[in-house]
């Protein structure tokens, strides 16, 4: 049974198996002692199959929702439907990197988060927090959770936000990969910016990429791209283009398409989550099945993306974005 104040709803239909499910759920989320984790709807395609809402916190940066656990729920199942459409928007433009589905997608804004993760084909898992300070322990709990129901129906667990792998050592910036006897060159960034930008800003941007993560970085202000560095030609990253029918000046062509493309995606997002969110985004991660792309809004109409391609490194890419993110803030 869920522990009291964490009653579930099931907006549709509540099938043996469907509270079975549930339960699971909240067991493995932590029933009554949830740690920041706020309300959750397990969705099918758009349609919600059932939420867990929880008791208002007064210790959270809470929204001021409709009073009563089934209204919020009903705010963050519709929420949760419109944020499905806008994700699946994004699938050609996520399709044509051959970097697999999108499986996890963080949303942050100044007063918590939004998380909605890939469970299976066509199944995902709604998540929210109103506490600041706790995004990324409740970004992991949510992780764990979903391989729990991954593994609950014989599914192998996924590296989501690189959670599995996270915390093994560095090995530093542009090292000289371990290619045998052989010595080969380490590549220079590649990179190009607006005549009008100074070399401080390029330096910045090139100093944050490492092969262990960053690999591209993106700097726009008023929606053009000012500055841009990558070491997508670096030989340590020669084994994430193994199996791509098209080179590193494609990707590179289709991450400055959906650089161009986000500022339009966060302001729909910014609509669809104005009811929960608490302000506008100031960070997205779309959390694809190798590596990730991110956004990260900056004062006076900027902001950056990265993308790092290695799964295992999506922790300390964002970490590394997040960084870059402070030092250009004042700029």
């Amino acid at each position: 049974m869920s522990a009291p104040g964490r009653h579930i709803i099931y907006p549709e239909k509540e099938t043996p198996e469907i509270r079975e499910l549930a339960t699971r759920l909240d067991e493995l989320l932590g029933a009554g002692d949830a740690g920041g984790v706020g309300h959750v709807v397990f969705f099918d395609g758009q349609l919600p199959v059932f939420a867990i809402p929880v008791a208002p916190d007064p210790a959270a940066t809470a929204l001021t929702l409709p009073p009563g656990d089934g209204d919020a729920a009903a705010v963050h199942m519709r929420t949760g439907r419109q944020l499905y459409h806008l994700l699946t928007a994004l699938e050609p433009e996520l399709t044509a990197l051959r970097s697999g589905p999108l499986i996890r997608t963080v949303l942050r804004s100044p007063a918590g988060a939004v998380f909605f993760y890939l469970v299976d084909t066509g199944v995902y898992l709604y998540g929210t927090t109103a506490h600041p300070d706790h995004i990324d322990a409740v970004d992991r709990r949510l992780a764990a959770a979903v391989n729990g129901i991954r593994e609950l129906v014989h599914l192998q667990r996924l590296n989501y936000g690189s959670f599995l792998t996270s915390g093994r050592p560095s090995t530093g910036r542009l090292p000289t990969p371990p290619y045998g006897t052989a010595v080969l060159p380490s590549r220079e960034p590649d990179g190009e910016r607006d005549p009008g930008e100074d070399t401080a800003t390029e330096l910045l941007l090139r100093a944050s990429l490492a092969p262990d993560g960053l690999h591209y970085v993106a700097y726009y202000r008023d929606n053009r791209l000012a500055a841009r560095q990558d070491i997508l030609d670096h030989p340590a990253l020669t084994p994430f283009f193994a199996l791509a029918t098209t080179g590193r000046d494609s990707r590179r062509a289709q991450y400055h398409t959906i650089g161009h493309l986000l500022p339009s995606v966060v302001r729909r997002l910014n609509s669809t989550l104005s009811a929960v969110a608490g302000g506008h985004l100031l960070r997205l991660v779309l959390d694809v099945e190798q590596g990730a792309i991110s956004y990260h809004a900056l004062p006076d109409k900027r902001f950056l993306v990265g993308v790092t391609l290695d799964q295992e490194r999506v922790e300390d890419a964002d970490v590394a974005l997040a960084r870059l993110g402070r030092a250009l803030g004042a700029g």
